[in-house]
């Protein structure tokens, strides 16, 4: 038995007139019993069709002009004027609309049955079921495509899911629960991200390879190792090399071994909060650097020290010295934005804004210029507050006597405002609320000005999902 025995099918008959045997069966119109009139022919020879007619006495003269009788009916003859008329009834026949109807249920059940059979054939995602430990697939309309026959199966994705037969083998279902790829011809596929990882016998021996989701191979099988990482990144072993492949199978990074190395591999990478390039840790071995995911460029290392990773392309090297402070690395366009012991802690909240945040060994708060490394809330007697990337500098002008505040980013002071008081001290969205009245409200822009002439009741902070 082959392996699409229990697959239920129905046979598509060709275009010959069995082909519609299960169409509803229409009764055809009783057709009109044919009535047989009678013909006779006169003494002259000519032919009568009416017996009453036969012995009306010929004219010996030229027929009269048409009369009309006591019921007002026109005799054209005078020789039919005394004839009774039979009890006949005359009716006029309505064109039959039996054979349209006939034509549209035709043409209306080919369509459907074609509509039918074509929606099947383009099934793509079928329904895994699972009895007795096996599975088996169904299409959505609960109708079993496949048996529960499979020691194992996944969920399909684009088209494709992925079984064991009782053999042990790997084979691949296609869209319709047939087998795409038969069993034995990979020696292990597992879908990965949005790639399949994929392994065969070669002529060089047990070999990987990247396919895609109709899988098509992205890479030749030309490796030792594939495994996942993390945001379409893979890491490979190749011979005496190692490295990394993007989801394109491309090798963005590689790394060189001795023979006598271990082949050891991995890679963390940075999460960021918004669109950004994205850098990641790469450890060979008993080294690390720091990469660029996107193109495998080291912007820092190798280092024999161990590189640990945070949010928005933070990373730090752990001290060996428990009361000394770790080292933090802020990497951006490629560069090494800040490197420094100074702080307990470093953390980027706002990954365009170039301000970094450091807590200090006495817990303070410092806002870090990325672009030149220094602190900018450097003043003891003015107030500092940060969000959406801008540092809001209180001040008080002694000579006005007046709060002044001033909105600083990484690159210079953006504006200025003192008539009205913040009422929470950070922007949002690029806005900071305001009071400008007595319990009225306002929103301040970045460079320091109102955005609108009113005076509102409430108001609430700008909502991202608002301004997007």
């Amino acid at each position: 038995m082959n392996e699409f025995d229990d697959i239920p099918f129905e046979e598509t008959k060709t275009e010959s007139s069995d082909s519609f045997d299960s169409l509803p069966f229409i009764e055809e119109p009783p057709k009109k019993p044919k009535i047989e009139v009678p013909t006779m022919v006169d003494e002259n020879n000519i032919i009568v069709v009416d017996e009453r007619v036969k012995n009306i006495p010929k004219s010996e003269s030229k027929l009269e002009e048409p009369t009309v009788d006591e019921n007002g009916i026109l005799i054209v003859d005078p020789r039919l004027k005394d004839i009774k008329p039979k009890n006949a009834k005359i009716s006029f026949k309505k064109p039959t609309i039996l054979l349209p109807v006939i034509a549209f249920l035709f043409v209306s059940i080919l369509g459907m049955y074609l509509f039918i059979v074509n929606s099947k054939a383009d099934t793509t995602n079928l329904i895994r079921i699972e009895e007795n430990d096996k599975f088996g697939y169904i299409d959505t309309e609960g109708t079993i495509i496949t048996r529960c026959k499979y020691i194992y199966g996944t969920e399909y994705y684009k088209g494709h899911a992925v079984v064991k037969n009782d053999n042990n083998l790997y084979g691949v279902l296609n869209g319709r629960g047939a087998v795409e790829r038969q069993f034995g011809e990979f020696y292990y596929i597992g879908l990965y991200g949005d790639r399949y990882i994929a392994s065969k016998y070669t002529k060089s021996g047990l070999k990987q390879a990247l396919l895609d989701s109709s899988l098509d191979e992205v890479t030749s099988f030309k490796y030792d190792s594939i495994s996942y990482a993390k945001d379409n990144l893979y890491l490979f072993t190749r011979d005496e090399t190692m490295g990394i492949l993007n989801g394109s199978g491309k090798e963005i990074y590689t790394f060189e071994v001795e023979e006598i190395d271990d082949k050891n591999i991995d890679i963390e990478i940075s999460k960021v909060d918004e669109k950004s390039d994205t850098y990641a840790v790469i450890k060979v071995n008993d080294s690390s650097a720091i990469i660029n995911t996107s193109t495998g460029e080291v912007v820092y290392g190798y280092s024999l020290e161990d590189i640990n990773v945070l949010k928005n392309n933070v990373f730090y090297i752990r001290s060996e010295n428990e009361t000394d402070n770790s080292t933090y690395i802020v990497i951006k366009n490629n560069k090494i934005k800040l490197k420094t012991d100074k702080f307990v802690r470093v953390r980027v909240d706002d990954i365009s804004s170039d301000i970094a945040i450091g807590i200090d060994n006495e817990s303070n708060i410092n806002y870090i210029n990325l672009n030149d490394g220094k602190v900018i809330n450097t003043s003891d007697t003015n107030d500092y507050y940060y969000g959406d990337g801008l540092v809001l500098e209180k001040t008080h002008d002694f000579n006005e006597d007046k709060d002044v505040y001033n909105i600083i980013s990484s690159l210079k002071k953006e504006g200025s405002f003192s008539v009205y008081d913040p009422v929470t001290g950070a922007f949002s969205n690029d806005l900071l609320k305001v009071r400008v009245n007595d319990n009225k409200y306002n929103y301040m822009n970045k460079k320091g000005n109102l955005i609108n002439d009113n005076q509102y009741d409430y108001a609430s902070d700008f909502n991202s999902m608002v301004m997007r």
